[in-house]
């Protein structure tokens, strides 16, 4: 998220009740439905033996089996590496 990083921005309230803010997993449209996910659903993300359980953005605008989570974050601080396969479930 856009305001995650800098260390002034984060610490604004204003900015952090903002969407771009929120730390989602963006999933392709067809790969939410195969998952039988709705937008704001949870989605169970593992890597190895680390698991994460993150809201979900559904959109046409990217590739298909493929997940963009955001890395250097709390909430995905978890996973092992920036890059690489995970396995997608429905929280």
């Amino acid at each position: 998220p856009i305001y995650a990083v800098d260390a002034v921005v984060r610490r604004s309230a204003p900015l952090q009740a903002t969407q771009d803010a929120k730390v989602t997993a963006t999933l392709h449209r067809l790969e939410a439905e195969k998952l039988g996910l709705k937008e704001g659903d949870f989605l169970g993300v593992r890597q190895g033996k680390f698991k994460i359980k993150v809201p979900v953005s559904i959109t046409e605008k990217m590739a298909q089996r493929s997940v963009v989570l955001p890395f250097g974050v709390t909430e995905t601080l978890a996973l092992s590496q920036a890059h690489g396969e995970v396995k997608l479930t429905k929280a």
